[in-house]
């Protein structure tokens, strides 16, 4: 956790999409990138930076807050802490300097194809703002928002969630 940032996990992920585009057994057209949270930030920044290779977009919560919860916690990127506390992690310098100038509304926003975005209307963490900019920047996105599920959803709420990922692949899948 000390080393990593939104861009080691975004290179990972570029990674990891490149070793499955390559197998034969996986279909590089019909490719959906999922992620959670962080995570969620961390998948549309992948399809802002590799559009091509990304036929969807599901986002459940995503933290496109991140950058500005950072530089609201530091106020310039020298007192940037070799380690510091975010939401109860330990996390090292790299994490706060890759995300200093990112602007995810732009660089993960890039990504012209349909998004699918989920937000809990009880979410304490993800503020609802973040989640309304994202849609404004995206061509093609669509907005679920799940009652009473807060930063995480319960049972029902990924029940609910499982199944519109489902209709929405099935729905834009080449």
């Amino acid at each position: 956790m000390l080393e990593h940032s939104l861009a080691t996990e975004a290179d990972a992920l570029c990674s990891v999409l490149k070793f499955f585009g390559a197998l034969d057994l996986v279909d590089e057209t019909r490719v959906f990138l999922e992620g959670h949270s962080q995570g969620g930030i961390v998948s549309a920044l992948v399809a802002g930076r590799r559009p091509q290779d990304v036929q969807g977009l599901c986002l459940l919560y995503p933290a496109f807050m991140i950058p500005d919860m950072v530089r609201d916690a530091f106020g310039d990127p020298d007192e940037i802490p070799a380690i510091f506390e975010q939401l109860g992690a330990t996390i090292g310098a790299p994490y706060a300097r890759d995300v200093w100038d990112l602007d995810p509304y732009v660089q993960a926003c890039g990504y012209d194809g349909p998004v699918l975005m989920f937000h809990g209307d009880h979410d304490k963490i993800v503020p609802r703002s973040c989640i309304e900019r994202a849609l404004d920047a995206y061509a093609d996105a669509e907005l679920v928002t799940l009652p009473e599920e807060g930063h995480g959803f319960g049972p029902d709420g990924v029940e609910q969630a499982a199944s519109r990922m489902i209709a929405f692949m099935r729905a834009h899948a080449s």
